[in-house]
Order: structure tokens, then sequence, then C-alpha cells
């Protein structure tokens, strides 16, 4: 009879477990990351379900790594409503007095600076 290997964690599904477990694991870091949900708690769930056979000589194995993340924060703005030229509602959202981002800046300085030297 051939000699196979005890069955473990680690080698289980042929480390299919593991590499769940691992890919579970890198979504919940990158939720914990994002700025933009909540600070709740994460959870990972490593779910191994055994059912033998009627005769009890072998055994069927599920693998299941479901993941529990924080939600997405909700996201407010503000809209003006207007008419028209036409009668209907038309809606503009109001901008808000942030300042541009550093690419919008250099844009705006490379174009200054062009139309300065014309």
């Amino acid at each position: 009879m051939q000699e196979t290997e005890k069955l473990t964690l680690t080698n289980l599904a042929e480390g299919a477990a593991l590499e769940k477990f691992g890919i579970a694991l890198q979504k919940v870091l990158e939720n914990i990351k994002d700025i933009n949900t909540t600070l709740g708690a994460r959870e990972i769930n490593l779910k191994v379900t055994l059912t033998p056979s009627e005769h009890r000589d072998y055994v069927g194995i599920k693998i299941a790594c479901p993941v529990k993340l924080a939600t997405q924060e909700a996201v407010s703005t503000t809209a003006n409503l207007t008419i028209d030229s036409r009668g209907r509602a038309v809606a503009h959202e109001r901008k808000s007095r942030q300042i541009p981002l550093v690419a919008d800046n250099v844009s705006n300085m490379e174009e200054k600076h062009v139309k300065g030297n014309d």
C-alpha cells in the first residue's frame, strides 16, 4: 500500500485552504486601507465541512473562506435646481471649494507659462 501524507491544514486540498485564506486576508487588508469604508471589524472564516461516506471509509471535504468586510461610507453632495429654456427642471451639482489636485495646478501653471512666452 502506498504511503500517503497525513491530512493537515497546510496540505488540505493541495494547499487550496491556505490559498483561500490568503486571498481573503488580502481582501480584508485592502478593505481596511480603503478610507471610504467604516471602521468596523472585519471577519475571515475558514469553514471546513467534512461529510463521511456511508461506510465511513472516506470523507468528502468542502472548504470555504467567506469574508465580512466593512461597508462603504455614504457620499453626500448638493445640487442647485433651475429651469432651462424649455421649462424643464435641471440640476447642477454644487462644486466644493476643494483645492484642485497638484496635477491640475501643474497643468494650469504650464499653460500660463507657455502663454506668457508668446
